[in-house]
């Protein structure tokens, strides 16, 4: 799969209704840390992915833009989590364009109700090809979130990505646990799969690293 910038999906008799996918994430590490609560310290990791959160009548967030990590989350059904440091890091005031509140229940059967903020999440790309063309996620209602002056741990409470906002979004992700890398595709069409595919071989299918 190294390299592959196309997938098409199923062979139906209508060539047009053919499902494309395009490679956005290519092979990314693995987020990996020191455990130093424990004695001896563990090592850890966590699937995760560069995201920008921006208003959500703001355009695009720019080339260059420096991304969040995000952590994918399979055992969060719900949207999209963060704490209210988070928005406030990524310039948002989480006290404006509220959208209600959800009910969350944690692992260990906690529940509270928390804040819901209207935003928009995007993701970056480490392939050259799209720098500067994010893929949008949409998140309804929004961006739930802790709402507390606390700051949360730089590892452990990490904003998170649920399974709601991915399947709405229609991407394909492969979590390769031989090689500790994450890649995704995104929906494309026809006329996205020539350029791309061109740019991706002339550039002999590099990738950058991510600066969180």
């Amino acid at each position: 799969m190294r390299g592959t910038s196309i997938w098409i999906i199923g062979l139906p008799s209508d060539w047009e209704s053919c499902q494309i996918v395009i490679l956005f994430i290519d092979r990314l590490p693995f987020h990996s840390w020191s455990d130093n609560t424990q004695n001896p310290p563990l090592r850890r990791w966590s699937v995760s992915l560069p995201a920008v959160v921006v208003d959500p009548d703001s355009p695009p967030p720019p080339a260059g833009t420096p991304p969040q990590r995000w952590v994918l989350d399979t055992g969060f059904t719900g949207e999209a989590f963060a704490w209210r440091r988070h928005l406030e890091e990524a310039g948002l005031d989480p006290d404006e364009k509220p959208a209600g509140s959800r009910r969350f229940r944690s692992m260990l059967g906690a529940r509270a109700q928390l804040p819901v903020r209207n935003a928009d999440l995007w993701l970056l790309s480490n392939i050259p090809a799209l720098h500067g063309k994010p893929f949008r996620l949409e998140s309804h209602p929004g961006i739930a979130f802790r709402n507390t002056s606390q700051r949360p741990d730089p590892e452990f409470d990490r904003p998170l990505l649920g399974m709601r906002t991915l399947h709405r979004a229609g991407v394909m992700v492969l979590i390769d646990y031989s090689t500790a890398t994450v890649s995704l595709w995104t929906p494309g069409s026809w006329y996205e799969t020539v350029s791309f595919g061109l740019r991706r071989a002339f550039s002999g299918f590099k990738t950058v690293p991510i600066r969180w």
